[in-house]
């Protein structure tokens, strides 16, 4: 499935789940620069949510980081948790 700039409701939730993603790889922003030919500098702006991708730069930095479906369903599972936790003493 091709992933869509409007499938991000920000630029923010897009750098958040890209920056997580890069980290979780164990690449640097200049490795993840290289795989998909862009500068460093494109990198940190894109993770700044400074810039949204367009659809096809999207796919390609997706692929670069093996982002699947999958887990977009499991940051959104966690940004659901986080939403509804229970404060701490385990009552709501």
């Amino acid at each position: 499935m091709k992933p869509d700039p409007k499938s991000y409701p920000s630029l923010e939730l897009f750098a958040a789940r890209m920056r997580l993603l890069r980290a979780y790889r164990n690449l640097t922003q200049d490795q993840l620069a290289q795989r998909v030919e862009l500068s460093q500098k494109t990198i940190s702006l894109l993770e700044s949510g400074l810039v949204l991708p367009s659809a096809p730069l999207q796919e390609t930095i997706r692929t670069a980081l093996a982002w699947t479906d999958r887990a977009d369903r499991a940051f959104d599972i966690l940004a659901n948790d986080t939403n509804t936790a229970p404060p701490e003493g385990g009552q709501p």
